[in-house]
């Protein structure tokens, strides 16, 4: 097992890993791996767009004890590995709005006590203004058509001066008549128009199809910590 380049990752056999923060528990049935007393869980890049777009070597930048704000975090399986990277020390503010993802994402949080579920719209940011603080990071994994409009809000309201975004485009959810590129193509264009600097977009197949991962600054935290966490 090697430490990768990216701060967190680690790789066997061309594989990616984390060490497991909660040892002895796979809760999405991950292949987990022992070795020297390390337990490390497989980040499989078909079920994660993050892992997918590690094996894209985006420049994917997270921190020991950064806040993060995680939109549409569903059954919280690319949440509990953000867990694993960030540590104890940092935060996960995990939203979504459907009920039946919701249960398993609150029992993910049972046991990652870095990860505090919460039940709400993220077209809706000022409804859990009470529940967060100023983050570091705002990634976004939603299916509403204005996706660009609902991370810029998101952001507005609570990321830090130089906060990186990470959005994943789903090109379907908003034309699903258009090609995925050229949506993803407008999707960047928005960003843009809305002030912020496009640092890197990446359509994900063949790990995953008709998705795109863009991420995106306001700010200077992600050039310079770059140089050390990006493959």
């Amino acid at each position: 097992m090697k430490q990768t380049s990216y701060y967190g990752i680690f790789e066997n056999e061309q594989k990616f890993y984390t060490k497991n923060l909660t040892t002895g528990s796979a809760f999405f049935n991950e292949s987990l791996l022992r070795l020297d007393s390390v337990e490390y869980r497989y980040f499989d890049p078909t079920r994660s767009k993050f892992a997918a777009g590690l094996k894209k070597k985006m420049g994917l930048v997270f921190h020991d004890g950064d806040v993060v704000l995680y939109l549409g975090a569903s059954h919280g399986y690319t949440v509990s590995y953000l867990s694993d990277i960030i540590g104890l020390k940092g935060i996960i503010f995990a939203v979504d709005s459907a009920y039946k993802v919701f249960r398993s994402l609150f029992h993910v949080s049972t046991l990652r006590h870095n990860v505090i579920p919460i039940y709400a719209d993220a077209a809706k940011p000022a409804s859990y203004a009470r529940n967060i603080c100023a983050v570091d990071v705002i990634y976004q994994d939603i299916a509403q058509k204005e996706q660009a409009d609902i991370f810029d809000a998101n952001y507005a309201l609570y990321a830090k001066e130089g906060a990186v975004g990470i959005l994943v485009v789903k090109a379907r959810s908003i034309d699903v008549t258009a090609q995925p590129s050229k949506v993803t193509e407008g999707v960047k264009k928005k960003m843009l128009a809305l002030g912020y600097t496009v640092l890197e977009t990446k359509m994900l197949d063949p790990f995953e199809q008709d998705h795109a991962l863009m991420i995106v600054t306001k700010g200077e935290r992600l050039k310079k910590k770059s140089s050390t966490h990006t493959a």
